[in-house]
């Protein structure tokens, strides 16, 4: 994580900060580093680990809005197995949207700003629909109780 915090600055950003060794960051960019700052930060990823992966980038409020609304109750009760999804582009939202149109009980599923929200019942690794997601989807997927930790970064670092 010290490598990708300081790729992270080395791309411009500031107030660096990973959550342990999940992959994900918070960090402070102006408007102008923002554009394109994903395909920049995959870009230097492959160059220096010399394998590619996905890179979504979310804004502060993007962030609040996923955490703020949520339909889904279980988040409360056991975060860990009310996954986000959040989305990579329109194609993937288009391909999200039909998902969540199924009948996947016992999980839930609601489609929410960029992302579509998924209560696996049984736990994340039995849900029918997450596999699904993780193979149809230019998604990445996060647990509630991660998600909730990123906002409570973001809120420290205001």
């Amino acid at each position: 994580m010290a490598d990708l915090r300081t790729l992270v600055v080395e791309l411009g950003g500031s107030d660096v900060a990973t959550l342990l060794n999940s992959g994900n960051v918070v960090c402070t960019l102006t408007k102008v580093q923002a554009r394109g700052f994903a395909a920049k930060l995959e870009q230097a990823l492959a160059a220096k680990i010399g394998v590619p992966c996905r890179v979504l980038q979310l804004s502060a409020s993007e962030l609040a809005a996923i955490l703020s609304k949520n339909p889904l109750d279980a988040a409360s009760a056991e975060p860990s197995k009310l996954l986000v999804a959040v989305l990579a582009n329109t194609a993937a939202e288009h391909r999200a949207v039909a998902l969540a149109q199924q009948d996947w009980a016992p999980d839930e599923v609601a489609v929410g700003p960029r992302c579509l929200y998924i209560w696996c019942k049984a736990g994340i690794l039995e849900s029918k629909l997450a596999v699904r997601l993780l193979k149809e989807v230019d998604a990445t997927t996060r647990n509630w109780a991660t998600l909730s930790k990123l906002q409570g970064m973001v809120d420290d670092a205001a």
